[in-house]
Order: structure tokens, then sequence, then C-alpha cells
């Protein structure tokens, strides 16, 4: 019986744009700066269970009913690229309902994380937590998350994780630490 097998009661739809807020902006971050070797650890397995093994453990917290469609739209990857930095990435579906999200002040435009993404130095001397937001306007802005801020980056590519690795290799819009 698999991860997706214990999903199955059905609850209203539009959740998944904050369960994918929750992720992206609290849980991510907070297990990469808390325990990153746990972190890379549920990567090594099917990265394709990484998205719904994190989408229920939100449900859980949430005391929220799972939906097996909406887990399985949040999708796992990890990988290298531009010169050896390892990257852990969740790729979110855009929302169903478009509204303002929770964690938005409201003079922010309405956004929702599009991708989650962890990047390991070559050298391992520095582990960041980046979100590539969009807006309603069809724009996006890369986002550095900590547990404790979120910083704004600038503008970012389209919402394709290849697109974004693109984007940081060539403009690498990093926050000087």
């Amino acid at each position: 019986m698999g991860l997706l097998d214990w999903f199955g009661k059905q609850r209203p739809q539009g959740f998944l744009s904050e369960i994918s807020e929750k992720i992206a902006y609290t849980l991510v971050p907070r297990l990469m700066f808390k325990d990153f070797e746990r972190l890379r650890g549920m990567y090594q397995g099917d990265a394709s269970e990484i998205g719904p093994r994190f989408y229920a453990k939100v449900c859980e917290k949430a005391d929220l009913a799972t939906v097996a469609e909406d887990a399985r739209q949040i999708r796992g990857s990890h990988g290298f690229w531009d010169q050896g930095r390892e990257y852990f990435a969740l790729e979110f579906p855009p929302p169903r309902v478009r509204r303002k999200l929770a964690r938005r002040q409201d003079d922010d435009p309405e956004s929702w994380p599009r991708l989650s993404l962890v990047v390991l130095e070559p050298d391992a001397s520095y582990v960041r937590s980046l979100v590539l937001a969009e807006r309603v306007d069809g724009t996006t802005q890369i986002e550095e998350v900590t547990p404790d801020e979120t910083f704004d980056l600038g503008p970012g590519p389209e919402p394709q994780l290849s697109a974004f690795l693109e984007f940081l290799a060539e403009q690498r819009p990093w926050r000087t630490v």
C-alpha cells in the first residue's frame, strides 16, 4: 500500500494553494535549517513521493482531509546544475481559486508559490531556500526564505523548473550573507 492509498476523504476544493504556501514558506525552510541531511535523504528515494509526503504532513498538522489528486500535483525532483550546485525542487500547480493568501500583506500583489528550490553550494558552505511565486498578472517573483524572514530577490522567469534553474545560473540573484 503506497502513500497515496491512505488518501481518500474528500474536502472542498481550493485548499491546494494554501497547502503549497505552507510547504514552500514554512515546512521546507524549517526542515532545511533544522535538519538538512534529513531533507536530503527524503529526496534520495523516489522523488515522485516527496510532494505527496509534504502535502500529507501539512494536512495532518492542519487537521485537514487529504485529496490524492491534489497531492499528486506537487512534484519533487533532485539534481545538480550550475558548476556543481545541488538542488531539491518542488513544483506546485497554479491555483484553481485565485485569491489572496494569508501570508501576504494587504498591499502586496496576489501571488502563490509555483516552485520551491533548496540550493546547496558546491562546497556545501551554504544552503538556501528559494521560491518562485507567480502573481495574478502572470509575472513571477523570486524570494529567498528563511524560517524567520522572506527576502524579495526581484522578478523571475516563467514558472517552470528548467527556466528557473537557467535564470538562476545566468542572473545569480543571490542575497549576500
